[in-house]
């Protein structure tokens, strides 16, 4: 493709200090509006784009390139930011890399912050994620209620079961905890793999961040549950993230009433004991662990008031009653109901009949219909209640923003909040915010212990075509795991053949090392608070050590993988570079930043063209080779050399340099 030649400016250096009317004086004078491309991407060059932003990305590009006259934001920081703020990492994959960041870079960003946003909450996984998740992740292919079924059919099948010589019963134990750990693995496939698209000339691209999975990281935690808690019937595809994934784009109030209903919170928070009753003439809910987080942690954010006279919350302990009240009946069925197990329903036998005072509103509730009506609108008044609104916002903000801006992002979200709290128009007002793209916001936050596994995966090139050339020469496919035809016999000769290929255990891998920094399995979080999503908490040397070695384990994991594609050129004898001076002389801390901003800035570009089986595996260019020839030459310096002595593999290069700083932990 021809390149474009950039565009002539005879302008004096007085407009430069006038970025907005630059802007205006471009649209006016060049060609029409045209949506970039990524092909336009790897052939465009020049400080200043002659392509033009659509009408949905120009709010974007604005709000960036007035910053980055005003912050001194480059266009190379531009791409960094939104892949570890607006996702989880770059990756060394397509022409939206830093060495080539430019102008055009920063008007494809804003068009892709425009498209996405468009498409959040729509759930639709690619075409090649969706192959690796039928191979990888079979059972997140089916409706819930199958594995329900299918649970319920082998709990109650009396046929021999020697899967690891374990009794009959334990059969429907497998199949749930594969379910279970299956959503978990889900999760960080997507994060990895999530922005990553093959185009139709069959090459690779990296969008470099993918909106749906950061705010779909975001909601999963902020209601968190401890799947090994949960009832043991709640677990196939149609689990709770996936629910909130399909919600992430509508309203607060709709993502909120999704997550109440749902079985994995009614059992988390034990709603399923919760049950109206009198006795001796006194009546009252049994259980208000729902309740009270709905309010505490859900909504409000804020805890009950400890005096009737206090301002710091909303409601008090007898608002908790009246909510356990009112949320009575919402139940789920029982793993012993053959045709729907483990589903919602709302139980008219353990309902409160009367009318309850809540906030000071009454809510009446004299038949199963108007009780079950006053949950969705005791859910409403929540969901647009003044302290939610504060709450969640603070909380988005600070999920985005320095915290010296958080105040005014947040101020933003509320102004968007609108009628039951519309997502979109929130992230979108957060996305808008000039402080959101200036420099000081720029680095400003620390990854947490989920991001910083997956950070490193996609830094050593883990990718849809090797992943997916992996699960076709294994020949994996969800189809022998269909529950309608699955046996206890046929899924434990199935489940070690799944669990014997190298790329499961490459995904496997990244959830060890995720629970390593995050001291539980992923999805097992005790506690309804969930995690930390500010990394300064969970900074310490301990976790700047084992965060040094993630992305050398990672490696061994990715090194099972058709080991002839993974592959460098041996150089026995090399001339000294800048980087083994560096190496040799200042130590390795210096070599991984050097190797971070150098390196991972990517060089030239890696392509695919094929998902062929016989197509090798991922394979660096010659540019690259050759520099990190030179470091695997130096290996003697490499930290935790002696655990693997001899190695000359491309991913112990990398593996030893990707982490292993707190700068380098910044996001």
């Amino acid at each position: 493709m021809k390149y474009l030649t950039k565009h002539k400016m005879t302008v004096s250096i007085a407009l430069v200090a006038i970025p907005l009317a630059l802007f205006v004086f471009q649209n006016m004078t060049m060609v029409p509006t045209t949506t970039i491309t990524y092909s336009q991407l790897s052939s465009l060059n020049g400080s200043l784009c002659t392509i033009r932003p659509s009408a949905a990305g120009a709010p974007y590009y604005t709000a960036i390139v007035n910053q980055r006259t005003l912050s001194g934001l480059t266009d190379v920081e531009v791409l960094h930011h939104v892949s570890s703020r607006l996702g989880f990492g770059l990756s060394p994959f397509g022409s939206l890399v830093p060495n080539k960041a430019n102008d055009c870079t920063t008007v494809f960003i804003a068009e892709e912050l425009a498209r996405q946003l468009a498409l959040v909450g729509t759930n639709v996984d690619s075409v090649q994620v969706r192959d690796i998740r039928r191979g990888l992740l079979p059972f997140t292919m089916y409706p819930r209620s199958e594995i329900d079924r299918l649970i319920v059919r082998f709990q109650n099948d009396p046929q021999t079961f020697n899967y690891q010589t374990q009794l009959p019963g334990s059969a429907h134990s497998a199949v749930w905890y594969k379910a279970r750990q299956d959503i978990a693995l889900l999760s960080t496939l997507r994060n990895v793999l999530g922005s990553q698209v093959v185009t139709s000339t069959g090459v690779l691209e990296d969008h470099q961040f993918n909106l749906e999975e950061r705010f779909a990281e975001f909601w999963n935690n902020h209601f968190n549950v401890d799947n090994s808690k949960a009832d043991q019937l709640c677990f196939g595809s149609d689990s709770m993230p996936e629910t909130m994934r399909k919600q992430t784009g509508s309203t607060f109030y709709s993502l909120l009433y999704s997550v109440i209903q749902h079985p994995t919170m009614l059992r988390y928070l034990d709603n399923h004991a919760n049950f109206y009753q009198c006795v001796s003439g006194v009546c009252s809910s049994s259980n208000q662990n729902l309740a009270r987080e709905l309010m505490e942690l859900h909504t409000f954010g804020v805890g009950p008031k400890l005096t009737p006279t206090s301002t710091n919350s909303p409601y008090s302990q007898a608002d908790v009653v009246a909510l356990s009240e009112i949320l009575s009946g919402w139940n789920v069925k029982s793993h012993t109901d053959v045709t729907s197990p483990g589903q919602f329903y709302f139980n008219s036998t353990l309902f409160a009949p009367k009318t309850i005072s809540l906030l000071g509103v009454s809510y009446p509730g004299a038949d199963a219909a108007t009780a079950q009506a006053r949950v969705s609108s005791v859910l409403k008044m929540l969901a647009n209640h003044s302290q939610t609104k504060t709450n969640i916002c603070t909380k988005l903000a600070k999920n985005l923003f320095a915290s010296s801006f958080m105040s005014t992002a947040a101020s933003a979200c509320v102004s968007a909040w609108g009628t039951d709290g519309n997502l979109k128009a929130i992230y979108k007002a957060m996305l808008l915010q000039p402080n959101f793209w200036s420099k000081a916001n720029y680095k400003s936050l620390y990854r947490t212990p989920i991001e910083v596994p997956v950070a490193a995966a996609r830094a050593l090139g883990m990718n849809i075509v090797d992943m997916v050339r992996e699960i076709q020469r294994h020949g994996f496919t969800e189809t022998p795991y269909n529950p309608s035809s699955l046996t206890i016999a046929n899924f434990a000769i199935l489940l070690p053949q799944l669990k014997g290929s190298s790329v499961w255990w490459a995904f496997y891998g990244i959830g060890q090392e995720i629970r390593s920094l995050l001291g539980v399995y992923r999805g097992e979080i005790a506690l309804p608070i969930g995690y930390s999503d500010n990394g300064l908490d969970h900074l310490s040397s301990s976790y700047v050590d084992e965060s040094s070695r993630i992305a050398f384990n990672l490696s061994n994991y990715l090194e099972g993988m058709d080991k002839t594609g993974l592959r460098i050129d041996k150089v026995s004898s090399v001339v000294r570079s800048d980087l083994e001076n560096r190496l040799t002389t200042t130590g390795n801390l210096s070599t991984q930043q050097h190797y971070i901003q150098n390196i991972l800035n990517m060089g030239s570009i890696v392509r695919y063209t094929s998902f062929s089986a016989s197509k090798s595996g991922y394979e660096l260019p010659a540019s690259q080779q050759a520099i990190v020839s030179q470091v695997v030459s130096t290996r003697t310096a490499w930290p935790y050399f002696a655990s693997s002595p001899g190695s000359y593999c491309i991913d112990k290069a990398v593996a030893s340099l990707v982490q292993g700083s707190a700068t380098q932990l910044k996001k």
